[in-house]
C-alpha cells in the first residue's frame, strides 16, 4: 500500500490528494435505501408512537372506571355481609341461642358465641370448635358500648391476630344488660377478597380502619397482619375517602394503580390495585399488530428501494471496486474489462476516461519505482553484510591489540607507561564494545531467529550480573547497591543470551553516564493475577547527567546521541539502548526511561516470564 502511495505522488495533478487505507465501505445503493426507509421508519415510528400513547391514556382511564367500580361492588358486598352478621348475632345474642341459630351462625361465619352477666362472669358459651375469644379484647368492646350510652347495641373490633389465628370480636349488650362476644371468622370476608383477580397481579386487599391487612393475595401478608398505615392510600381509606391512586407497593414491590373506598359500617378499606407495568404491557400488545402493519410497509419499501438503487449506483460502484484494486495492486491495472465499455451517463464516461489516464501512469511510474526499490535492497543488504563482514574481521587483530597490551601491562615496571598502556586498553574495551553493538544490531535487523528459551536460575544470573558491574562501580569510585525480592531458588524460562545483552547495555550506560554517586540494581518478581506468567521487573537507577524530555523518546533511536558534545565525551555509536528496545521486543516485554537532567536516569525493564519454583 505504501508503495502504491508513493507511486501516485508522482503523478501529475495528484500530489495534494490524501491517502487513507480504504475502510469498510457503505454503498451508495445501501445509502439510498437507507435515506428512503430511514424516512419511512420516522414516520412510521412517530405514528406507532401517537398511536401507542392514545392507546395507554385510553386504558389508563378504562382501568380508573373499572377499579373504581370494583372497590365499590367489593365495599357493598361486606357492607351487606356485616349487616347479615349484625342481625343474625343480635337475634342469637337476645335468645341465648338455639340449634337453629348455631346454624345460622355458622352460615355467617360466627364460629363462637360466649355470654356474661352484667359482672362479666361467664353465663353460657357456645364453641364446638374450642376458638379462643380473648377476654381483653371482649372488655375493650364492652367499654365502647357501655361509653356509648345508647342501650343494647353491636360493635365489632379491629382485628385480632395471634400468629396467624386473625378474626374479629362481635360483642352486643343484652336486653337484661348482660353481654354476648362471638368470635368471627375471616373466611367469607377471604374468599370474597380472593374472588377479585384479573391479569397476572391484579387483586383486592381488605385492611381494618387501623390500617391493618385482613386479607391479600400474598398469604405471609395476610398471616402477618401487616400494618400498611404508613402507605399513603391506605391512609386515605382510613380517612373514608374513595377515589383512584397510584403508589408503590411493599409486598408486590411494584408501581401500583388502585381503585380504593371504604366500608360504611366497619370503617375498613377496600383497594383494588394493578400493576401499571401490567397495564402498559396490555397496551404494547395491543400496538403490536400496529407496529408488524407498519413493519410488513418498511419490509416493501427496502425491498422496491433496493431495485431502484441496483440501477442507479450499479456502474458508480464497479468503478469504485475497480478503483480500490488498483489503490490495493490487486490486478486492477491488468483487467481492463471495467473501463473498456463507454458509459451511456456523461459523469460515469468521464470518470472511466479518468481512470484510463491514470492506469497509464501507474504503468510508467510503477516500473520505474519497483527498479528502485530493488536497487535500495540490495544495497541495503550489501551494507549489512559489509558491516557484519568488517566487525568480525576487526575483532581479531583487536583481540591480539589486547592480549598484547595486558601482557605488556603485567611485564612493565614504569608507572608512565603503565598509564599509557591503560589508556590503550581501554581504549580497545571501547572499541571492543562498539564492534560488538554493531554486529548486535546488524544481526537483529537482518535475522529474526526464534528465543532460546530455557531454565535460568534467577538469583545466580542476577548475582553474576551484579558481581561484573559492580567491579565496573569500584574501578570509577561508585557505590553499587543491589537489590532482590524473589525466592531464592526460583527458576525461570527466558533467552538468557538477551535477556543478559539488554540488563549489560542498561548497566554499562549506567556507568558510562555516572562519574559520581551510585548505581542502584534492583529485581522483583510477581506474579500476574489470570495470567500463566509472572512479570520480573528490573529497575537500574545512576545518579549520572541524566536525559531531558526532548530527547527522553528519540534516545532509542539507532546512532541518536543527545548532542555532539556528549559524542565527544562517552564515545559510541548510539545503538546500546536501540538495541535494548528491539531485544525488549523479542522478549515480548517493556522498557521506559525516567529521567531529568542532571537528576541521573531509572530505566525500568519489565519481562513476562513462566516461573519454576523449586525446594529451597
Amino acid at each position: 500500500m505504501a508503495v502504491t502511495q508513493t507511486l501516485l505522488r508522482k503523478i501529475p495533478g495528484l500530489k495534494d490528494i490524501t491517502f487513507r487505507p480504504i475502510l469498510p465501505r457503505v454503498r451508495i445503493r445501501t445509502q439510498i435505501v437507507v435515506a428512503t426507509v430511514l424516512s419511512l421508519a420516522i414516520l412510521a415510528a412517530a405514528t406507532v408512537a401517537w398511536t401507542r400513547a392514545a392507546f395507554l391514556n385510553r386504558e389508563m382511564e378504562l382501568v380508573r372506571e373499572k377499579h373504581l367500580l370494583l372497590a365499590e361492588k367489593l365495599s357493598l358486598s361486606l357492607d351487606r355481609y356485616i349487616l347479615d352478621v349484625v342481625a343474625i348475632f343480635d337475634h342469637a345474642a337476645d335468645t341465648y341461642g338455639g340449634q337453629e341459630d348455631a346454624e345460622l351462625l355458622e352460615t355467617v361465619k360466627i364460629s363462637a358465641v360466649r355470654y356474661f352477666d352484667q359482672q362479666g362472669a361467664i353465663e353460657f358459651e357456645y364453641n364446638p370448635t374450642r376458638r379462643d375469644i380473648p377476654y381483653e379484647v371482649v372488655a375493650d368492646q364492652m367499654v365502647k358500648i357501655e361509653a356509648g350510652g345508647q342501650g343494647a347495641q353491636t360493635v365489632i373490633s379491629d382485628l385480632v391476630n395471634n400468629n396467624a389465628d386473625a378474626f374479629f370480636v362481635i360483642v352486643r349488650k343484652t336486653t337484661d344488660g348482660g353481654f354476648a362476644a362471638g368470635r368471627l371468622e375471616l373466611d367469607y370476608i377471604r374468599a370474597l377478597q380472593a374472588s377479585i383477580r384479573f391479569g397476572e397481579l391484579g387483586h383486592s386487599a381488605i385492611f381494618d380502619k387501623r390500617g391493618f391487612t385482613i386479607a391479600h393475595p400474598i398469604k405471609s401478608v395476610e398471616d402477618g397482619g401487616m400494618n400498611a398505615s404508613g402507605i399513603s392510600i391506605v391512609q386515605q381509606m382510613m380517612a373514608g375517602k374513595t377515589g383512584v391512586e397510584t403508589f408503590y407497593s411493599p409486598p408486590m414491590k411494584k408501581d401500583m394503580i388502585a381503585g380504593f373506598t371504604a366500608v360504611s359500617s366497619t370503617g375498613w378499606g377496600i383497594m383494588v390495585p394493578q400493576p401499571i407495568e401490567e397495564i402498559i404491557m396490555g397496551v404494547n400488545r395491543a400496538s403490536f399488530g400496529a407496529f408488524m402493519v407498519v413493519l410488513i410497509f418498511l419490509i416493501l419499501a427496502t425491498l422496491v428501494g433496493l431495485v431502484l438503487a441496483r440501477s442507479i449506483s450499479g456502474p458508480i460502484e464497479r468503478l469504485a471496486d475497480f478503483s480500490a484494486r488498483i489503490a490495493d495492486n490487486e490486478g486492477g491495472v491488468s483487467d481492463n474489462s471495467v473501463v473498456s465499455k463507454p458509459y451511456t451517463s456523461y459523469e460515469m464516461e468521464y470518470l472511466r476516461q479518468a481512470l484510463m489516464r491514470l492506469i497509464e501512469h501507474f504503468r510508467r511510474s510503477d516500473r520505474k519505482l519497483r527498479t528502485a526499490l530493488d536497487i535500495e535492497e540490495r544495497e541495503s543488504k550489501f551494507k549489512d553484510n559489509f558491516l557484519i563482514a568488517v566487525g568480525h574481521e576487526l575483532k581479531n587483530p583487536l583481540n591480539g591489540v589486547s592480549g598484547m597490551l595486558a601482557v605488556a601491562t603485567e611485564k612493565n615496571k614504569d608507572q608512565d607507561v603503565a598509564r599509557f598502556l591503560g589508556i590503550a586498553a581501554n581504549s580497545a574495551k571501547m572499541m571492543n564494545h562498539i564492534i560488538e553493538e554493531m554486529l548486535v544490531f546488524s544481526g537483529e535487523q537482518r535475522e529474526n531467529k526464534p528465543l532460546y528459551l530455557e531454565p535460568v536460575l534467577l538469583k545466580d544470573f542476577c548475582t553474576d550480573l551484579a558481581e561484573v558491574h559492580s567491579r565496573y562501580a569500584q574501578e570509577k569510585g561508585l557505590i553499587f547497591n543491589k537489590e532482590f525480592n524473589f525466592p531464592r531458588r526460583v527458576r525461570i524460562e527466558t533467552d538468557r543470551t538477551k535477556l543478559s545483552q539488554v540488563l549489560s547495555n542498561l548497566l554499562n550506560n549506567a556507568l558510562k553516564y555516572t562519574n559520581e554517586g551510585e548505581i542502584y540494581f534492583g529485581v522483583s518478581l510477581r506474579e500476574m493475577p489470570g495470567k500463566p506468567e509472572s512479570e520480573l521487573c528490573f529497575t537500574i537507577r545512576d545518579t549520572g547527567i541524566g536525559i531531558s524530555k526532548e530527547n527522553k523518546q528519540r534516545v532509542f533511536d539507532p546512532f541518536f546521541q543527545a548532542d555532539s558534545s556528549y559524542s565527544r565525551s562517552y564515545n559510541g555509536l548510539g545503538l546500546g539502548l536501540s538495541i535494548v528496545r528491539q531485544l525488549t521486543e523479542r522478549l515480548q516485554g517493556t522498557v521506559e526511561l525516567e529521567s531529568e537532567i542532571g537528576e541521573g536516569t531509572t530505566a525500568i525493564l519489565t519481562i513476562p516470564v513462566r516461573v519454576h519454583r523449586t525446594a529451597s
